[in-house]
């Protein structure tokens, strides 16, 4: 089993790792909450043992990161699934504001299950704590927990027709 490693990034570039400091620099050494305690209030976990929890713990990296950071960009390369768990951001297709997502949500699945690009730019929308699970640990993620695969899968469903819908309301409108 992995340790779990705690970092913190300010405003940057969009791929979250590419810009981390660990969260000692800033005085934070402990979250309130124990790591599974807070993925146990995420709905994509509803169900989990206190044990798979750990487990689930264990495949992510815990990031602060500072109001602005970038989390992700419209057109880049998805390398990690995003968990929100503390905080809020905004997603933005074609730099408007299609979503607000807080604790809870989570986000990257589209381009980690179809290996494409970031349908989205993800911004800090406030000082954010996000679990980040890169793409082997993702796929090791929905392969032993097959029900968190198909609440995943479901959700890309959604986003990519709403996205769908987004396109052609942008279209017909001429924005």
């Amino acid at each position: 089993m992995r340790l779990r490693r705690e970092f913190t990034a300010g405003p940057g570039p969009a791929d979250v790792a590419d810009s981390i400091r660990p969260l000692a620099t800033r005085g934070h050494f402990a979250m309130v909450k124990e790591a599974d305690d807070v993925l146990a209030e995420v709905p994509l976990f509803a169900g989990l043992s206190k044990d798979d929890l750990r487990e689930v713990g264990s495949l992510a990296t815990r990031l602060a990161l500072s109001k602005g950071s970038e989390l992700t960009r419209q057109g880049g390369r998805g390398r990690e699934f995003i968990i929100v768990l503390e905080g809020t951001v905004d997603v933005l297709i074609d730099d408007e504001v299609v979503a607000t997502c807080g604790p809870g949500n989570f986000f990257g699945e589209i381009a980690l299950l179809d290996d494409g690009q970031r349908v989205a730019t993800v911004v800090a929308k406030s000082d954010v704590v996000i679990d980040v699970i890169d793409r082997g640990e993702f796929s090791m993620l929905i392969a032993e927990y097959p029900q968190i695969g198909e609440t995943v899968r479901a959700a890309m469903e959604e986003r990519l027709s709403e996205n769908a819908a987004h396109e052609d309301e942008t279209t017909t409108t001429g924005s």
